[in-house]
């Protein structure tokens, strides 16, 4: 039989979204080594979490007949429960292929483009589209982030604080509700190549009850060493800061419910 190669990035929805057409099973299986940036930081965790929610995702657009998902990975039940999300069926191997646990950060690369991905709680009381707007007032309100995000209509645009530079321009897209993506239309920060820009994607990952943020093809504009010890580092802090603050806001909210609590960062 023939076979064709697809190639796409299994943790960008819009290129499974193509590859799964006219497909009738999928077989999913991720090397967690093989991540197609340069360099990524995320826990492997996140990343497959990314990967087999666009992949349960896309199958049930695609209208695939069922998935079959290879064992052998520390995190089988959690990508099986992701796989199925949507509803299509899923069908395990018996035999199980062991593939290594960990995050590989760098790696060689057709562009110098960077992967950021991080995940973050979902306090009670806000869906996805209020937590990206408590994201950005945070962001702007907040002294260390060194930006102030404006808003208009679904234009965001991201300023040097205190400063009219513009470090770019971002489109918001609603794929549904439970998945938006911030795409780039112009900036300083990272650079449009052979037509890869700079993308931010949230998604809300039901089972955990968390988003996830991810920042892919970000290609930046400075240098390398620029780019790796300054920009990476503040864009990683900047989520972090955000983490905290939504997981103080689920706390205070099961704390008000009546829930007898402790506050420690798990």
């Amino acid at each position: 039989a023939d076979t064709t190669v697809i190639k796409g990035d299994i943790y960008h929805y819009a290129d499974v979204l193509r590859a799964m057409e006219g497909m009738d099973i999928a077989v999913y299986f991720l090397d967690p080594t093989k991540h197609s940036a340069k360099l990524t930081r995320a826990l492997a965790k996140d990343l497959n979490l990314i990967a087999a929610d666009n992949f349960g995702r896309a199958a049930a657009k695609q209208q695939v007949k069922e998935i079959i998902y290879v064992r052998g990975s520390q995190f089988d039940e959690e990508t099986v429960k992701q796989l199925g999300a949507y509803g299509v069926p899923i069908r395990t191997t018996e035999h199980v292929v062991k593939r290594p646990h960990i995050s590989v950060e760098f790696q060689t690369s057709k562009y110098n483009d960077i992967r950021i991905a991080h995940h973050i709680p979902r306090p009670q009381t806000w869906n996805l589209a209020q937590w990206i707007q408590q994201l950005r007032i945070w962001l702007t309100i907040t002294p260390g982030t060194r930006v102030t995000v404006e808003q208009e209509g679904q234009q965001f645009k991201v300023y040097r604080k205190n400063s009219q530079q513009l470090w770019m321009q971002l489109e918001l897209e609603m794929i549904d509700k439970d998945l938006y993506r911030l795409v780039m239309t112009k900036g300083r920060l990272a650079r449009l190549n052979q037509g890869k820009c700079m993308q931010i994607e949230f998604r809300y990952i039901r089972q955990f009850d968390f988003v996830i943020a991810h920042v892919f093809n970000f290609i930046p504009s400075a240098l390398w060493p620029i780019a790796y010890f300054v920009q990476v580092p503040l864009i990683q802090m900047m989520l972090r800061g955000f983490d905290t603050k939504c997981r103080i806001r689920h706390f205070q909210y099961r704390k008000q419910n009546g829930e007898d609590l402790r506050y420690t960062k798990d």
